[in-house]
């Protein structure tokens, strides 16, 4: 666990405003590590309580559990996973109830000259507050290939990228989300 302390004294036209903020971080992580596979789960908490002068306190907590999980086999396809939930919030649940699940999977393959890789992600948030619900998708892949024939006097190198995003929202009128959209066509001219 670690954790600060801070006082922050301002000063302006006589009148003094003195805050105090606490940051506390305990966790915990369990890792099994072989040559053939990984495996973590852990817990990490930070909590941020704020005093300020005249105000109530404020704590900001952000509650993170994750898993890890690993496979190397000789020969076949390595795989990596992870699974994340957090919980952010406010000690009263008044201005912030955020919660997100996170997965990913990461699948390679080498053999020789070929190699083929997989990233995929998986993001759920809620806000509870605002009653927003945004899931979003992320597919990318690639296939390489290179080799050298003749005695290395022809050589081939080819490679293929693909990406595929999408984003679902579900609001009851009071969450907003800004997208970036991509040009996927035009002109341009270099003078």
């Amino acid at each position: 666990a670690q954790g600060t302390w801070t006082k922050l004294d301002d000063k302006t036209n006589d009148i003094v405003a003195r805050t105090t903020v606490l940051d506390f971080r305990p966790y915990i992580d369990l890792t099994l590590d072989t040559p053939l596979y990984t495996a973590s789960v852990g817990y990490l908490r930070r909590q941020e309580r704020t005093d300020a002068f005249d105000s109530p306190s404020v704590t900001l907590i952000n509650d993170e559990y994750y898993a890890i999980l690993g496979w190397r086999p000789e020969g076949l396809p390595s795989i990596d996973m992870q699974m994340r939930r957090r919980n952010l919030y406010d000690n009263e649940k008044s201005f912030q109830d955020i919660k997100e699940d996170f997965i990913s999977l990461n699948p390679k393959y080498q053999y020789q000259g070929l190699r083929l890789d997989y990233f995929g992600t998986y993001l759920h948030s809620r806000n509870d507050l605002i009653d927003l619900d945004v899931t979003q998708y992320t597919h990318s892949g690639r296939g390489s290939y290179s080799n050298s024939f003749f005695n290395n006097r022809v050589s081939l190198s080819t490679n293929y990228n693909i990406l595929y995003q999408e984003t679902k929202t579900k609001t009851a009128g009071q969450g907003v989300v800004t997208t970036q959209a991509f040009p996927n066509g035009g002109l341009s001219k270099i003078d």
